[in-house]
């Protein structure tokens, strides 16, 4: 009898304590993972766009997805590799956007209880053109006991509830990174002064990339396609290619504009561009208005926000030759024409003077 007695405390001890504590999980069923709950979300789906754009876009975004620190129990199986890539995007209407998925199905847990992870995106591998989004998701899962005839059995079951929400406040939300590109483009103009000076003359300039990678192009536009410079026939460059030599020619009153891949000019900012004018044809050269010795070098580095149509000295540069000669005052006239007219005119009074006069 006593032994009966026991056993129903014992089991009555068990149901309570079941019911009390949200339910005990059994050895031998936990840890349960997110993955064995067929009807539980396996993936959150990451919206990653970036706007302000013209040309296509290349670049990675990474995320990290971490616990709160109040969560019931460590949980194992976090994702550790979440990246967005853009690989040549096309873009439309100045905007790319691309879906990334973060994995659930490892996250693994052990108790009971209400979760709370972080979403973050922390890397852009060109962050100065593609700034990051400071936005934290929250993301929330439930591990509850399996119940059967509203009786918990001891089972785990892990559902991801995905209740993401901005910074953890707010109504349930898509999870969506977006950020503006920070672009810019580099302009390099020629003037010539003086009253020596030749409209029609070219210079020479080089130019050299830095903060790319080699063999990375970028359009120029503005210089004339073929010029004659110094005595040959040279078929200006289109395209500014990374670690190989660049030289780009203009005259008097010519823009050139350097920008990425299309018809608009986009640079991330991070390039800097080494401009030095090769040979200044015996002109005086000027950059703005500090005079160089025999030639002008300066460098283009891209301003930190810097759209095309608001350009700043940070990335332009303009190149100012000058070539004087002194002028005697009085009357200017070719000297050989003027000589040679002075001279018939004294011999033609010469001639006339010493002509004999004829006797009637």
């Amino acid at each position: 009898m006593r032994n009966k007695i026991r056993d129903s405390f014992l089991m009555l001890s068990m149901i309570l304590m079941t019911f009390l504590g949200g339910g005990m999980a059994s050895a031998t069923e936990a840890p349960v993972t997110i993955g064995e709950n067929r009807n539980s979300p396996q993936n959150i789906p990451i919206q990653r766009t970036i706007t302000g754009l013209k040309n296509k876009v290349t670049n990675t975004f990474s995320y990290t997805f971490v616990e709160a620190e109040d969560n019931p129990a460590a949980v194992t199986g976090l994702p550790d590799y979440t990246q967005i890539v853009f690989e040549n995007a096309n873009v439309y209407d100045g905007t790319v956007t691309r879906v990334g998925y973060l994995d659930l199905n490892n996250l693994t847990f052990t108790e009971v209880g209400d979760y709370t992870f972080i979403l973050t995106e922390t890397g852009s591998t060109n962050a100065e053109a593609y700034p990051i989004d400071s936005t934290s998701y929250y993301v929330y899962a439930s591990v509850r006991n399996e119940m059967i005839d509203n009786v918990p059995t001891g089972h785990l079951i892990a559902t991801a509830s995905l209740q993401t929400r901005i910074n953890g406040e707010g109504d349930k939300v898509d999870v969506s990174f977006t950020s503006q590109a920070v672009l810019t483009y580099a302009r390099i103009s020629k003037q010539v002064e003086g009253n020596m000076a030749r409209r029609d003359e070219y210079f020479k300039f080089r130019v050299d990339l830095t903060g790319v990678s080699d063999g990375d192009a970028f359009t120029i536009s503005g210089q004339d396609e073929t010029i004659n410079y110094q005595g040959s026939s040279i078929t200006t460059q289109t395209e500014l290619v990374a670690g190989q030599e660049n030289y780009v020619y203009l005259k008097h009153g010519q823009v050139a504009l350097i920008g990425s891949n299309g018809t608009t000019m986009e640079l991330p900012v991070n390039i800097t561009f080494s401009v030095e004018e090769e040979n200044s044809n015996g002109y005086t050269a000027w950059i703005g208005e500090e005079q160089t010795n025999s030639n002008g070098g300066t460098v283009l580095a891209m301003a930190d926000i810097n759209q095309p149509e608001l350009l700043g000295g940070a990335n332009q540069v303009n190149f100012v030759n000058k070539k004087e000669a002194s002028v005697l005052t009085g009357v200017v006239m070719n000297v050989l024409p003027c000589a040679a007219l002075m001279i018939l005119g004294v011999v033609g009074a010469l001639v006339v003077r010493k002509s004999p006069t004829k006797k009637a």
